[in-house]
């Protein structure tokens, strides 16, 4: 699906592995289900995000368990990244899907939710069958032992998770709202990001979006450009929903580029 994280595209090319897209609807970025479900006709797997990154949106429970039944039809796969599951409330993990599909893998990360993006730590969950054929794949030492010795205590603090979660809940709509008030189009989000777009130039190819990065960058606020990302174009950016001060000064930041 695009737009989305570009690394399952990148890996796929380097073992040689043909890829084909199938767009999101423009603005909304909604997952067209009968063009997913007939791309897995030919296709060995089908990737999504979700949380998608760097939409935010969330395809539906129902659509995805749609798909495995059409994947076991055509014998596909289902890649879910659920990288930035954690984040959502009510609890939306496909975890218990897997007692029912075997052509499902699940792939976790743990660098989001407890901010450790330089150990790189995740792991895949998965029929027993497909993780075994996969860990005959896998390059040896790829998870280091100061990182492996952190999942169980991680895993454990169940409080943290509750915290982050209380947070984010109530900053998100609060910095989502601030955003829209300043005349933005935001994509409302399911995750700790959001995406948006200046709504006067959303016609425009790019707008002055590079131009608002660059003036949140002179300002000290590092954003996420979308110029790699296909169906954005650099048209897009993508903020952290952070603590309130920090919140307020993008806002601020982005109210005095708007209205010099």
């Amino acid at each position: 699906m695009q737009p989305t994280f570009g690394e399952y595209e990148r890996a796929c090319r380097h073992y040689g592995i043909a890829v084909e897209h199938v767009e999101l609807a423009p603005g909304s970025f909604a997952l067209d289900e009968a063009s997913a479900a007939e791309a897995m006709r030919d296709a060995g797997a089908l990737f999504l995000c979700r949380p998608n990154n760097p939409t935010g949106t969330l395809i539906e429970r129902g659509i995805v368990e749609r798909l495995l039944v059409a994947g076991q039809r055509h014998g596909a796969m289902l890649v879910v990244d659920e990288a930035f599951i954690d984040f959502v409330t009510p609890d939306e993990r496909l975890t218990p899907l897997l007692a029912r599909f075997d052509n499902l893998l699940l792939l976790r990360s743990m660098t989001k939710l407890y901010a450790i993006p330089g150990l790189r730590l995740g792991y895949l969950l998965g029929s027993a069958a497909a993780v075994n054929a996969i860990a005959e794949l896998q390059p040896p030492w790829s998870v280091n032992a100061l990182a492996a010795g952190l999942v169980a205590p991680l895993l454990a603090d169940r409080d943290y998770l509750a915290r982050t979660r209380a947070w984010l809940d109530a900053e998100r709509p609060w910095l989502q709202g601030e955003l829209a008030a300043l005349g933005l189009d935001v994509v409302p989000s399911h995750a700790n990001f959001l995406l948006f777009r200046d709504a006067r130039l959303q016609d425009a190819r790019g707008g002055s979006m590079p131009a608002l990065l660059e003036h949140l960058a002179r300002g000290g606020i590092l954003v996420r450009h979308t110029h790699h990302f296909i169906g954005l174009e650099g048209a897009w950016l993508r903020v952290a929903v952070r603590s309130r001060p920090e919140n307020r000064a993008l806002v601020e930041a982005i109210a005095r580029w708007r209205h010099p």
